[in-house]
């Protein structure tokens, strides 16, 4: 099922050797030359993979990845039930509490 389309990527949830899952599959760009596409879509799933993985070994609390596909730009990570950042930094308790509003 769909979770949440961007610009660059798409959310799905799914299951991974029978745990919950989110699978993140980066979008083809139509504009784009082919090989360019490719190329992008291939360093910008190694690179956010490299940063989970160091968030994770600084301490930080970030989802499991449980499958990095580059051929089909797409990774496979632990399925988290909370607030999205997005959601956590327009509440009310981040406007209060930090903010001051």
């Amino acid at each position: 099922m769909l979770l949440k389309r961007g610009a660059e990527a798409e959310l799905r949830t799914t299951t991974y050797l029978g745990l919950a899952a989110v699978e993140k599959a980066r979008v083809s760009k139509g504009y784009r030359l082919a090989a360019l596409d490719d190329e992008l879509r291939k360093a910008r799933i190694v690179m956010e993979t490299r940063l989970i993985a160091e968030a994770r070994s600084a301490g930080v609390s970030v989802p499991i990845l449980y499958d990095i596909d580059l051929q089909d730009t797409r990774i496979v990570m632990e399925y988290v039930e909370a607030p999205t950042a997005k959601e956590v930094l327009e509440s009310d308790l981040v406007r209060t509490v930090y903010l001051g509003i």
